[in-house]
């Protein structure tokens, strides 16, 4: 008789492949702050930032969680964006790609644990969806 495993599991290489891309997230998000002469968007930029930097450190606590250890990764490398505005759309098409894949996690979860830390992580970015929105905004005036 065959036995066959209903549990679904995180996929840690995708958990740390969201890794990889923290130190050139930040640096784009604070490049693109300085950018900007208006003062209200250079704050929300700076809101921006910092709930980025409290995302990771949440993920690398759920990641040490996950196998006992903080996760070791390459990081990619910065690329400078060709304006403001393809720096906006590329930060808003990494957000839908990130919250998916945060989304996929969270159905793969196999503990309540699990579950409830991935939708902590995943409301705080829906928070940094509306930053984005609201800088998207503020461009168009």
């Amino acid at each position: 008789m065959r036995i066959t495993n209903i549990f679904r599991v995180i996929n840690e290489q995708e958990l740390e492949k969201l890794f990889q891309t923290e130190s050139p997230d930040i640096l784009t998000l604070d490049y693109l702050s300085t950018l900007t002469k208006n003062s209200v968007t250079k704050n929300l930029w700076q809101q921006l930032i910092a709930y980025r930097k409290q995302h990771y450190a949440w993920l690398k606590q759920f990641y040490y969680q996950l196998n006992g250890e903080m996760p070791q990764v390459n990081q990619n490398t910065f690329v400078k964006p060709t304006s403001y505005l393809e720096g906006i759309k590329q930060q808003v098409e990494n957000y839908q790609q990130r919250l998916k894949q945060l989304k996929i996690m969270q159905t793969n979860s196999n503990t309540s644990f699990e579950q409830q830390y991935l939708n902590i992580i995943i409301q705080y970015f829906e928070y940094e969806g509306l930053i984005l929105t609201e800088i998207e905004i503020m461009q168009k005036r």
